[in-house]
C-alpha cells in the first residue's frame, strides 16, 4: 500500500475466519471493503469520503432504513454508487456531475451508470437462485424452493435477519433440522427454544428473553444472584412454588394477593413481619416472626424448603477434567498421553473391554489404587448413565476396588486429612454417588437437637408442723467517751464573773446584799478561783496610721509639644452667671478638709 493511502482513510479488513481462499482470489487491500472484507464490485461513496460495497451500503438504507455511514456514523441524505475504478485522492464532489440523471429518491442514492443502478436494484427482487425465477412475494418463492426443489428457507433467519433473498441460504430437511436444533456454522448453536411453549423457537436469546418478559415468570432474587442461569417459570402458580421451595415467602393472606413478596433470608422476612403484621399472634398467643407463620398459621411444612440441588458439570467440563487429571499423573509426557488417548478410544469403539482397559491404566500410569479409580470413573463419567461401556465399569469398578469411596459409602480418611473440603462443600466430585447408595445428610433438627427442659427442683415434704421464731434484732453498745482533759479544773473564765455582775447590777437584790452574796458564791464554788491581774504592758497600743508622703517632681511638667511646636494654653473657663445661689462643689470641698485634718495631727 501506498503511504498516500496509508495517511488517509484506511480501507483494508481482515476476512473472516474459517474462510479459505487462495491468495490469487483474494481481492486487493485498497479494493476491499472495510466493512464485509470482500471484494468491492460498485464503490458506494458518502459525502465524508468514506468508501464500501455497495451491498452494505444498501443493506443499511433499504433494510435497516438508516441513512447513516458505516464509517463515521454521520448522517447523509444521499451517496453514490459507481463503478469506476477509485484512486486514493478520489473524493465525493468528482462524481456530484456523472450522477446527476440516475437518482432513487426514495433510498437516496445516485448512480454513475445504468450498470450500477440495475445490479442494486436486483437485490430487492425475490428470485428463485436455482432457476432464475422471479415471484412478487418471499412466501410464493418459499413455496415454490419447497415443491419444485425440495428445499426451504428458515423461516426464522428470513424473517429476524436483516439480508437481501439471495443471501439467504436454502437446505433440504434434514439440514434444516440441523440448522434449528445445532446450528451449521462456527458460532451458531441453533436458534433458542422455549421449553413451556411447544414449537416456538427464536432468532436469538434477545427475542426469547422479551418472549419470557412477556408470557412467562423470573424469579427475581435467583437472577440477581445467579445472573448467567436463565431460570424462568410458566407462571406466577410455578414461580410461586419456586420462592416456597428456595426462598422465604410471606404467607400472610395480604402479602399472598400482593404477589412477589418473597425475600432472600430469614432475617429479611423477620423484619418484614415485625414491620407489616406486628400484632399477629399464633395458635399459642405469641408474636409470630420470620419463617415460624408459616408453621404455626399456614399448611407449608417447617422443613419445607430442601437443600439446592449441586449443579451437574458439562461433558465437556467432565472431559478436560479427565485430560487434567491424567496429564498430572503422566507429569505432562506427550507419548504417554497419546497412549491414554489410544486406550480410551480402543475402549469406546469397543474393541477391548472394561478388564483390559483397568490393566492397561495400571501398566500406564504409576500411581495409588485411589488415584487410578478416581480415573476410571471420571472416565465412566463421560458414557450415558443406560450405555454399555458405563456399566461394564461400573461392575469391574466394585469387583476390582472394593476399599474405593464408592464401595465404602465415604471418602478414605488419608484423602480428607490431605485434601479437607472447603467451606459448605463436599465430597460429590470423589464420592461415586452414582455407583452406591449415598449416606443421607443429616436435617437440621438432627444436627441441632432442641435442648431438654430443665428439671424442676424436688420438694422433700415434712408433716411437722412448722414453727416460727421472731429474732431480736442486736442493739448497738452504748458508747462511753473519756475526758482526756489534764488541765486545772479549778478555772474559770473571766467573761462569766462580768455577766454576772452585769445581771446583779441589772436586777439589785432586795436586802442589798448583792455585791456579798456574789462575792460569797465565788468564795464557795471550786470551779472559781481569784485571777491574776493583766498589766498594760503585756497589750501595746497599735501604731498610728501614717499619710503617705509626697515626693515633690524633679523637673516641672511641661504642657507644650516641644519641637512640633508652642504649647497649648489652657482655655481660661467662660464667666458663669451668678443667680444669688452659692455653688459648692462638694468634692473639693471635702478633700480641703481633709487636708486640714491632717495638718492638724
Amino acid at each position: 500500500m501506498s503511504n498516500d493511502t496509508t495517511k488517509g482513510r484506511s480501507r483494508v479488513s481482515k476476512p473472516k475466519p474459517g474462510k479459505q481462499k487462495k491468495e490469487e482470489n483474494l481481492p486487493s487491500n485498497e479494493n476491499s471493503c472495510i466493512i464485509c472484507a470482500e471484494a468491492i464490485l460498485y464503490s458506494a461513496v458518502s459525502p465524508c469520503n468514506n468508501v464500501t460495497c455497495h451491498l452494505c451500503c444498501f443493506r443499511q438504507r433499504a433494510l435497516y432504513e438508516r441513512n447513516t455511514c458505516l464509517v463515521c456514523r454521520t448522517e447523509h441524505p444521499q451517496v453514490v454508487f459507481t463503478d469506476q475504478v477509485l484512486e486514493p485522492e478520489a473524493k465525493y464532489t468528482h462524481f456530484e456531475d456523472l450522477s446527476k440523471t440516475l437518482i432513487n429518491d426514495k433510498y437516496g442514492i445516485r448512480f454513475t451508470s445504468e450498470d450500477a443502478q440495475n445490479a442494486t436494484m436486483l437485490l430487492l427482487e425475490q428470485k428463485c437462485t436455482m432457476c432464475d425465477e422471479t415471484f412478487p412475494k418471499f412466501k410464493e418463492l418459499a413455496d415454490h424452493t419447497k415443491n419444485t426443489h425440495n428445499k426451504e428457507y428458515c423461516s426464522i433467519c428470513a424473517s429476524h435477519r436483516k439480508a437481501f433473498t439471495s443471501e439467504l441460504k436454502l437446505y433440504t430437511r434434514k439440514q434444516l433440522q440441523r440448522h434449528l436444533q445445532d446450528g451449521d456454522v462456527e458460532g451458531f448453536t441453533g436458534h433458542p427454544r422455549c421449553k413451556f411453549c411447544r414449537n416456538k423457537q427464536f432468532y436469538s436469546e434477545d427475542e426469547l428473553n422479551i418472549h419470557i418478559r412477556d408470557s412467562h415468570e423470573r424469579c427475581y432474587i435467583c437472577d440477581q444472584d445467579q445472573p448467567r442461569q436463565s431460570a424462568y417459570y410458566r407462571n406466577y402458580d410455578h414461580l410461586y412454588e419456586h420462592f416456597k421451595d428456595f426462598h422465604y415467602v410471606c404467607s400472610v393472606p395480604s402479602c399472598v394477593e400482593k404477589r412477589f413478596v418473597v425475600f432472600r433470608e430469614d432475617l429479611d422476612l423477620t423484619a418484614h413481619m415485625l414491620k407489616e403484621h406486628g400484632g399477629l399472634t399464633g395458635h399459642n398467643g405469641r408474636v409470630v416472626i420470620g419463617a415460624g407463620y408459616q408453621s404455626q398459621l399456614s399448611t407449608f411444612s417447617q422443613n419445607h424448603r430442601p437443600r439446592p440441588q449441586p449443579q451437574q458439570d458439562s461433558m465437556d467440563t467432565k472431559r478436560r477434567r479427565l485430560e487434567e487429571r491424567a496429564k498430572h499423573y503422566l507429569n505432562s509426557n506427550e507419548e504417554d498421553m497419546a497412549r491414554f488417548a489410544d486406550i480410551n478410544q480402543a475402549y469406546k469403539s469397543k474393541r477391548i473391554d472394561a478388564l483390559r482397559l483397568i490393566s492397561d491404566y495400571e501398566a500406564l500410569f504409576k500411581v495409588p489404587e485411589l488415584d487410578l479409580s478416581l480415573l476410571v470413573y471420571e472416565l465412566a463419567e463421560l458414557y450415558p448413565q443406560s450405555s454399555d461401556q458405563r456399566q461394564q465399569l461400573h461392575s469391574v469398578y466394585l469387583s476390582k476396588y472394593p476399599a474405593s469411596p464408592s464401595s465404602s459409602h465415604a471418602a478414605s480418611p488419608g484423602l480428607t486429612e490431605k485434601f479437607p473440603v472447603l467451606g459448605n462443600g463436599s465430597l460429590s466430585s470423589i464420592s461415586l454417588s452414582l455407583w452406591a447408595p449415598s449416606q443421607l445428610k443429616k436435617t437440621q433438627n438432627e444436627l441441632f437437637p432442641r435442648l431438654p427442659k430443665p428439671a424442676k427442683p424436688t420438694v422433700v415434704k415434712n408433716d411437722q408442723p412448722v414453727r416460727y421464731v421472731k429474732m431480736k434484732k442486736p442493739q448497738p453498745k452504748p458508747s462511753v467517751t473519756v475526758n482526756n482533759f489534764q488541765g486545772n479544773s479549778s478555772f474559770r473564765p473571766t467573761y462569766l464573773e462580768s455577766q454576772r455582775l452585769s445581771s446583779a447590777s441589772s436586777f439589785p437584790s432586795l436586802n442589798g446584799s448583792a455585791s456579798s452574796s456574789n462575792a460569797n458564791l465565788r468564795s464557795n464554788s471550786p470551779m472559781v478561783s481569784a485571777s491574776p491581774k493583766l498589766s498594760d504592758k503585756s497589750f501595746p497600743a497599735l501604731a498610728k496610721k501614717t499619710t503617705k508622703k509626697e515626693i515633690p517632681r524633679v523637673n516641672p511638667v511641661n504642657n507644650g509639644l516641644g519641637s512640633w511646636g508652642t504649647g497649648l494654653a489652657q482655655p481660661t473657663p467662660k464667666p458663669t452667671e451668678d443667680f444669688g445661689i452659692p455653688i459648692i462643689d462638694k468634692k473639693a470641698e471635702k478633700l480641703r478638709r481633709k487636708q486640714e485634718r491632717a495638718q492638724r495631727k
